[in-house]
């Protein structure tokens, strides 16, 4: 916001009809924007627990099935209630979900569509649900109680809390902060990490580079749903399998 400010400052300035652009004395006085740190648990064995309980909750199957799937693909809470079944391929050889870029976070700076590989584990449980939400008039993975709406971020808090974590131990949101965590800590690939994650990358890097490395994306997310699954199993762990070059 204050670099917005110095812009029309400057340009003022230029026409005459400002003396000097003052935001430039403020930089010292504002304090930083602090990004948000959203609780999580990133130990194995917080892991596996949090994973068995979470398989084990029995409330709706839009709560339900939304807690499952969300470790797995681990987007935007948001973007995973507000997904239509139009935007998922379930039935070809390897299952996609393409997020359309209205519908992502950074949509300004990212306008195209965002492409999520599904794991084996992700697309059996999508299609488990496909047969109970298909029919939803609005097209709604996750229907909630308001016609036409999903269930809501409060829903997943309030269900975590039920299985016993409060928003002081992991949040809908945390499930991105688990996945990046182990993930980088099991050797794969930075960029691949990021890239997954959606997150801007403004860099003139990123400007050039449109690739969308789904190939191996796909064999991160296979290998993140392979190790979550053991966990909660109780399946011997083999944490470390490398996907993309160095990043």
């Amino acid at each position: 916001m204050l670099a917005q400010i110095g812009r029309v400052l400057r340009h003022a300035v230029a026409l005459g009809h400002a003396e000097r652009d003052v935001a430039a004395d403020l930089g010292d006085v504002l304090a930083p924007v602090q990004s948000k740190k959203y609780a999580t648990l990133t130990k194995p064995g917080e892991i596996a627990e949090l994973m068995k309980a979470i398989h084990g909750y029995g409330g709706d199957p839009s709560t339900c099935y939304c807690l499952r799937i969300l470790p797995l693909v681990f987007t935007r809470p948001g973007e995973l209630r507000n997904a239509m079944w139009a935007e998922f391929d379930l039935d070809g050889p390897e299952p996609l979900w393409r997020i359309p870029g209205e519908r992502m976070k950074m949509r300004r700076k990212n306008p195209g569509e965002h492409l999520v590989p599904l794991s084996t584990q992700a697309a059996a449980l999508l299609r488990e649900l496909h047969t109970i939400t298909a029919t939803n008039p609005h097209g709604l993975l996750f229907p909630g109680l308001v016609a036409g709406k999903p269930i809501s971020d409060a829903t997943l808090g309030q269900a975590l809390r039920r299985l016993g974590y409060g928003p002081d131990r992991i949040v809908p949101h945390g499930f991105r902060a688990m996945a990046s965590t182990q993930l980088n800590e099991q050797g794969h690939a930075p960029d691949l990490i990021e890239l997954q994650l959606a997150h801007r990358d403004s860099s003139v890097r990123a400007i050039y580079n449109r690739s969308t490395r789904l190939p191996e994306r796909r064999a991160m997310m296979q290998s993140w749903a392979d190790y979550v699954d053991a966990l909660r199993t109780g399946a011997n762990v083999v944490p470390f399998r490398r996907t993309g070059g160095p990043g």
